[in-house]
């Protein structure tokens, strides 16, 4: 019985809030996942309608952790954001998982990336 709880345990924490298959969770996920962290959560519908524009948004702080996470159509629209290549050009980060891409804020701080990281992907 300690071997299956501890398996159970491990599990849940490698795995996180988001989830560790294919499939990604959907903003309404990750935002309860984020908000349970303690994170701080704003979600936004863009305006913008084109196929490489996110269907939604979430802007997040955790700690000293500021991100943007968009959720988009497809995982070719999320690859390919408009704003990305501007971000990266001034120093922020992406990663890119299925239809979800992650922006950690330039000059922010590590602190809550691992937790916003297990809630979007």
């Amino acid at each position: 019985m300690r071997v299956l709880t501890l398996v159970v345990v491990t599990t849940a924490l490698l795995v996180g809030c988001g989830g560790g298959g294919e499939k990604h969770p959907s903003a309404k996920e990750a935002q309860a996942c984020l908000k349970k962290a303690g994170a701080t959560v704003q979600a936004i519908q863009p305006k913008a309608t084109g196929t490489d524009s996110a269907r939604t948004e979430l802007i997040v702080r955790l700690k000293d952790t500021g991100a943007l996470v968009g959720f988009f159509e497809s995982e070719k629209a999320a690859d390919n954001p408009s704003g990305v290549k501007k971000i990266q050009q001034s120093g922020g980060d992406v990663t890119v998982k299925g239809s979800t891409a992650l922006v950690i804020v330039p000059g922010s701080g590590q602190g809550g990336r691992a937790t916003i990281e297990g809630c979007v992907f």
